[in-house]
């Protein structure tokens, strides 16, 4: 039985040999319903999907009296029904362009046509995040600048990505597609790569460096994936740090720092100490001497008035090297 006269005729005709291709061609002759004025209602109004998973949306018709309801959909045909209700599905996604093509339609008897467009957001977490110096082997030299390249495989959408690079738990710096480099369609999944610069400090030895992928979809809780922490090296000193002057009965502290761990010589009249500890009793200059592979630093002390007795504690630890020193005189 004919519903709504010429048209139901004319769409049965189309649909004889449905195909995306014949409807479009119908349906753009016909005339054209505004938004505003649409009876369409989509639940949900968009979907957020993980690419390979299934999706669905129902398209509801508001009009008072049932309508001729159809979804465009360029990977399969799809038949049209008279009634108020009509779900699209697919059990898995597996194409990266399917918004905005497809789109819930409505046809009645006057030969009006309207349409509500599906927006879809299709993501894919990354396959891996990665974090490697750009050239070396990883050791660093305080002073020297060094690029550390972050690479996250098989990602999409890259327009809602966003790198982010930390120094521990702090913050360096976010980047986003207009910045990093994409490898790929960026309207599929794609493999990017970002790269940060650092001027290499003791103070980042030992410290842990980290770069994140963010997906921001929109969702309650973004999607996030972190490297593999980056443990730094850093070459630094030696340095030696001493009182210029002593006098008998003071006690002073000299510290000696670097890494790798400097070696600590002690020299008095360019004769070197090997028992620190039972021969500074003698006034003069005495020289510390910190060595390493990055080189030598030295400090000499003045030391004024006769001494009888004296020490030398060397406490090692951590690339550090404190040298304790307590001279002890007796009255003149």
């Amino acid at each position: 039985m004919c519903l709504f006269g010429f048209v139901d005729q004319v769409l049965s005709c189309v649909m004889c040999s449905f195909g995306f291709l014949s409807l479009s061609l119908y349906l753009s002759s016909l005339s054209l319903v505004t938004a505003d004025t649409c009876s369409l209602v989509l639940k949900p109004s968009s979907l957020t999907v993980r690419y390979g998973d299934p999706a669905s949306a129902t398209c509801f018709s508001l009009a008072s009296s049932p309508e001729i309801l159809g979804w465009t959909d360029p990977q399969q045909d799809r038949p049209a029904i008279v009634g108020r209700s009509l779900t699209w599905s697919v059990d898995t996604v597996t194409s990266w362009d399917l918004s905005p093509s497809i789109q819930c339609f409505t046809l009645s008897d006057l030969g009006e046509y309207c349409a509500v467009s599906l927006s879809i957001i299709i993501y894919k977490p990354p396959d891996s995040v990665s974090l490697r110096f750009v050239s070396g082997s990883g050791l660093m030299v305080e002073g020297n600048q060094y690029q550390l390249e972050c690479e996250i495989q098989s990602v999409a959408p890259v327009q809602n990505l966003t790198v982010k690079w930390f120094r521990g738990k702090t913050l360096l710096n976010e980047s986003n597609v207009s910045e990093f480099s994409v490898t790929g369609n960026i309207h599929e999944n794609v493999t990017v790569t970002d790269r940060y610069t650092i001027t290499a400090s003791r103070d980042d030895h030992g410290v842990q460096y980290k770069c994140e992928a963010e997906l921001k979809l929109g969702l309650p809780e973004s999607l996030k994936q972190q490297s593999e922490p980056l443990n730094m090296t850093v070459l630094y000193g030696p340095e030696v740090t001493c009182p210029n002057r002593i006098r008998v009965r003071d006690s002073f502290n000299c510290t000696v720092v670097g890494y790798p761990i400097p070696v600590v010589s002690w020299f008095n009249a360019h004769q070197r100490m090997e028992n620190p500890g039972s021969l500074l009793t003698d006034v003069g200059n005495y020289t510390v001497r910190a060595q390493s592979i990055l080189g030598n630093s030295t400090h000499v002390i003045e030391v004024v008035d006769f001494s009888d007795s004296g020490s030398v504690h060397l406490t090692c630890g951590c690339g550090v090297v404190v040298l304790l020193v307590s001279l002890l005189t007796h009255s003149l």
